[in-house]
């Protein structure tokens, strides 16, 4: 990872340095290609001599190669450019440790919450055959309650009934 940094680095202090030497080229082309435009507009309007036109055709011949030159450093200038790009994009796939950590913890809480949920749902499946044999004990016993408060409601308000006219021929009896 160190080794790929560093590449890395050396790669982006090279193409910097590409790029100023372009643009230093450049400058200079521009400046010569003035100074040429210059000399040639002077020996145009001296006449021109063959002398002049030959180093004319020299140094335009010159400038096409320098201008060649230049075409091929700034090719090579994007070439590393992209190779940063790549090598940068490669980089920051990588997760950090920070990251890997909360990962793992992130993993950790999910796989908790997963096995409690499956805990719950284990207990709920278990209390299940239990609920359903209470639940048809109170259907099958909840008709026989009730038919048995029935008849005892019945068998106490006539016990009630005779009590009350008992009480009441007594009271009316010793009144």
């Amino acid at each position: 990872m160190q080794a790929r940094l560093k590449q890395l680095f050396d790669l982006l202090s090279r193409s910097e340095s590409l790029a100023d030497q372009a643009d230093k080229f450049k400058t200079s082309c521009r400046e010569e290609m003035q100074r040429l435009q210059a000399h040639l507009a002077s020996l145009q309007a001296e006449g021109g001599s063959s002398d002049a036109a030959v180093r004319l055709a020299q140094l335009a011949a010159t400038h096409t190669e320098a201008t060649d030159r230049y075409n091929r450093a700034r090719a090579v200038v994007a070439e590393k450019t992209r190779e940063i790009a790549r090598l940068a994009r490669l980089i920051d796939d990588v997760p950090s440790q920070a990251e890997l950590i909360q990962y793992k913890r992130r993993f950790t809480e999910l796989y908790e919450e997963v096995r409690s949920s499956c805990r719950r749902v284990g207990l709920q499946r278990a209390a299940l055959p239990s609920l359903r044999a209470t639940c048809g004990y109170v259907s099958h016993a909840l008709p026989r309650a009730y038919g048995a408060a029935c008849r005892l409601g019945r068998s106490w308000m006539r016990r009630a009934s005779t009590t009350q006219r008992t009480t009441c021929s007594c009271a009316s009896a010793t009144s």
